[in-house]
């Protein structure tokens, strides 16, 4: 778990205190919920309009960056799943200014070259992959893997299983080992409850246990209360700064350099 940005904290309460009508009167929950998620992960993304932050480097991305400094060290490889473009480039940003050789795999790509590169990785050259969580969550195999970094999940369950079991294979070398990387107090913290509520409700129903499943307006209202209760525990407490970060940067770039060498 990482905190919030001072900016990226000061846009996500902008929102969560906002009421989304649409053109009959109706609150719109799911667009609310959508853009407090996109806040969560990429609070710089172009899309997210009057409630952008202006700050790419968040604590989310230096967590994942140090991370990967770490694994690097281990002489392991890493596979970084986003479900947001916008964090995928800003960790590649990072990567190539600390000359990291890394290869970035998502639906912008054509599949042929997507196929190209996912053969280069399971290769080992280089050690990293940047993943698009729609495109490559589905389809490939990288038993040689045993590190998966998580920055942001779609709502759907399955993609998540699918992410994991892109490594964890019937051939698997090692353990696996699975890093969700998940902003404190924000709507990811209740999509990870909800995750692990759908994991045990398939387990119970394979068992022979009865659910009833709930409607998906009861889903989201239910998401967006927890959101907001999640937000309140954090409201009025410190948050990282985000030129502090960036004041931090230089050391990590010069670890990560490091690992780029050898």
């Amino acid at each position: 778990k990482v905190p919030l940005g001072e900016s990226q904290f000061k846009a996500y309460r902008k929102v969560i205190k906002k009421k989304f009508i649409d053109k009959t009167g109706k609150q719109t929950i799911g667009v609310k919920l959508q853009i407090l998620r996109q806040l969560s992960a990429c609070p710089h993304r172009q899309e997210l309009g009057e409630y952008r932050s202006k700050f790419e480097y968040t604590p989310k991305v230096a967590a994942v960056l140090s991370l990967i400094d770490t694994i690097l060290n281990r002489n392991e490889q890493v596979l970084v799943f986003s479900a947001f473009t916008e964090i995928t480039d800003t960790i590649s940003r990072r990567l190539l200014e600390a000359r990291v050789p890394h290869v970035v795999c998502d639906g912008r790509m054509s599949q042929k070259k997507r196929a190209e590169a996912a053969m280069r990785f399971k290769m080992g050259r280089p050690g990293i992959m940047l993943a698009g969580q729609a495109s490559m969550a589905y389809g490939h195999s990288f038993s040689r893997v045993n590190n998966i970094i998580s920055t942001s999940k779609d709502w759907a369950l399955d993609l998540w299983e699918q992410e994991i079991g892109r490594s964890w294979r019937l051939d698997s070398v090692k353990d696996l080992n699975l890093y969700s990387i998940v902003s404190v107090g924000t709507v990811e913290e209740a999509v990870e409850r909800l995750i692990d509520e759908k994991s045990n409700s398939a387990s119970m129903v394979l068992d022979g246990v009865s659910m009833k499943p709930r409607s998906e307006n009861e889903d989201l209202n239910r998401l967006l209360s927890e959101a907001v209760h999640d937000f309140e525990s954090i409201d009025g407490k410190d948050h990282v700064d985000e030129r502090k970060l960036e004041a931090e940067w230089p050391m990590l770039v010069e670890q990560l350099r490091n690992q780029g060498v050898k």
